[in-house]
């Protein structure tokens, strides 16, 4: 099944994790675009359509929540999928009440991508 002009943004404090978690998906023909960089990924959010934003909670910047309020606020009919940790100062509640759509518990990547390619 090709997924031609379906969109998917990644903001992970580490670009290559963010490339492994999202590899199936560009190999069935997704447009990946990841990024460290929180201002590179609101350019990107701002600038293009995105089906789906994957966000890392732990970022090292600790703005998980005012992420998720911005990418809400530029796109509210996005999906924004937080990949999270163990819980560290930021609630799944919290994120929800942030613009998340769906809060992923680490490990479980199947649930992520399998999530992702269900993406309207």
């Amino acid at each position: 099944m090709s997924h031609k002009n379906k969109h998917v943004l990644c903001l992970h404090e580490d670009d290559d994790t963010c490339t492994r978690l999202l590899e199936p998906l560009a190999q069935s023909g997704y447009d990946v675009t990841s990024t460290t960089i929180l201002s590179t990924a609101l350019y990107a959010a701002g600038t293009r359509n995105f089906d789906l934003f994957v966000v890392d909670r732990l970022r090292l910047d600790g703005m998980c929540l005012e992420i998720c309020v911005k990418l809400r606020g530029m796109n509210p009919e996005t999906p924004i999928l937080v990949y999270a940790g163990p819980p560290r100062g930021v609630e799944p509640g919290q994120l929800m009440a942030a613009g998340a759509t769906h809060v992923v518990a680490k490990p479980h990547m199947q649930e992520l991508i399998t999530h992702a390619m269900n993406v309207g």
